[in-house]
């Protein structure tokens, strides 16, 4: 797919440079089209963005996020459908926990991982809740498992080894459902496949995996760092700053963005524990062993620079999801009042500033603090029909505002009572 020399232009004169707006790719008009995959992702994303291309420029970049946002909803609102009703809120209050603010940044992208940051975990929880095959549920499940391990594997060369340590989690998370596998084996079966096709398509993993690290200088030199120096900052990765840094890694969020969310992570992962079962917490452990364990390979192995939080985040969905489910048998965790308003408060304020701080980031530059609060100072914005600035902000906020309200009312809202607790994370 050939992209115009302004997509070039914003590589060179943006990325890496915080205090410089998007303004700046229009000083290099006339140079030669560039090609936007170079071999370092699988065909498929970039395939399925070329359907979007056209001679208008904004309206196609508007049009392919449109499409990449709208694939992703879709997933979820799917899988949602799918879940049982002694999880399905809670799951979704984890999921959001862990996709703010970079999962959201990323589901509404042009970049390949904003796809794959929500089919991963899409395909692994449909195995999860996948139902019996006789009836329509089992066969939604299946369907939507191959289809979303197929979106995965197609878009980013690192899917596999990500989809394949969900799936042996979700097996053992559902241990005590193998005598009945025979009723629900396409799910597993597809995604499995799906992995091995995209072990296939990837080729040389490695080089492909090693294309997310990035110096904060843009270069791709030096000395890896120790394993006991790697360890020892292995939460940063996670939570933290350079977890939730934004656009070419160089939209730093302030502590007042990530300080909340690993508050929030960290709370709702403590209240999930209170609903507990051997298999869950075998199933969470393997997710975050293996997540560390890839994390500390890649980056004491590296030459240079930090493993991007965008290619481990899949996991983090995956383990923040199973952490808050309802196994069978266990009475439904809850929020109280307060509980919920301090949750929502702190995940409503978080994703209000991430995303004044990115409209900053690209309309004026970074400065500093304060001055471009109401985003008047605007040095470019889209050549297209679309709000101001200022009511993206409005909007987003209130829009995002309006969902996390819902899901912690419902969880709050929502008592165990016995015949909920009966019911099985396999329905």
């Amino acid at each position: 797919m050939q992209v115009p020399a302004l997509r070039q232009a914003f590589s060179n004169c943006v990325a890496l440079k915080p205090e410089a707006s998007a303004a700046c790719q229009f000083e290099s008009a006339g140079q030669a089209p560039t090609t936007a995959n170079t071999g370092l992702y699988p065909p498929g994303f970039y395939s399925f963005m070329r359907l979007f291309a056209t001679d208008n420029l904004a309206g196609s970049i508007m049009a392919m996020r449109m499409a990449v946002w709208i694939v992703c909803t879709a997933l979820w609102a799917v899988l949602i459908s799918l879940m049982p009703a002694s999880s399905r809120y809670r799951v979704v209050l984890a999921v959001l926990a862990a996709m703010v603010p970079l999962g959201l940044f990323l589901s509404a992208s042009t970049n390949p991982s904003g796809v794959a940051v929500t089919a991963i975990p899409v395909a692994v929880l449909a195995v999860l809740f996948a139902r019996d095959i006789r009836e329509r549920a089992g066969v939604a499940a299946a369907v939507l498992a191959v289809t979303a391990a197929g979106a995965a594997v197609l878009t980013r060369s690192d899917a596999p080894f990500l989809l394949a340590l969900g799936l042996a989690a979700v097996l053992l998370a559902r241990i005590r459902d193998w005598r009945s596998a025979r009723y629900w084996w396409p799910a597993p079966a597809g995604v499995a496949g799906s992995v091995m096709l995209g072990l296939v398509i990837a080729g040389t993993q490695t080089q492909n995996i090693s294309g997310g690290l990035v110096a904060a200088d843009g270069t791709s030199a030096g000395t890896g760092p120790s394993i006991g120096s790697v360890l020892s900052s292995l939460p940063t990765y996670f939570v933290g700053e350079w977890a939730t840094t934004l656009g070419y890694v160089d939209v730093a969020m302030p502590a007042v963005v990530w300080a909340p969310v690993a508050a929030v992570i960290a709370a709702v992962a403590v209240l999930a524990l209170s609903s507990w079962s051997v298999e869950k917490g075998l199933a969470v452990l393997l997710v975050m062993a293996g997540e560390a364990a890839g994390l500390v390979y890649l980056q004491v192995g590296s030459a240079c620079c930090t493993v991007q939080a965008r290619y481990f985040l899949p996991l983090t969905v995956i383990c923040m999801a199973l952490l808050a489910l309802v196994p069978v048998g266990t009475a439904a965790w809850r929020l109280n009042a307060p509980q919920a308003w301090v949750l929502g408060v702190a995940l409503i304020g978080s994703q209000s500033v991430a995303l004044h701080q990115v409209l900053v980031r690209y309309t004026s530059g970074l400065g500093a603090p304060g001055e471009h609060l109401w985003l008047r100072h605007s040095q470019w914005w889209w050549d297209a029909p679309i709000p101001p600035p200022l009511l993206v902000w409005v909007f987003g906020s209130l829009a995002f505002a309006f969902a996390a309200v819902w899901v912690l009312w419902q969880v709050s809202a929502s008592p165990a009572q016995p015949d909920e607790v009966r019911e099985s994370v396999a329905g």
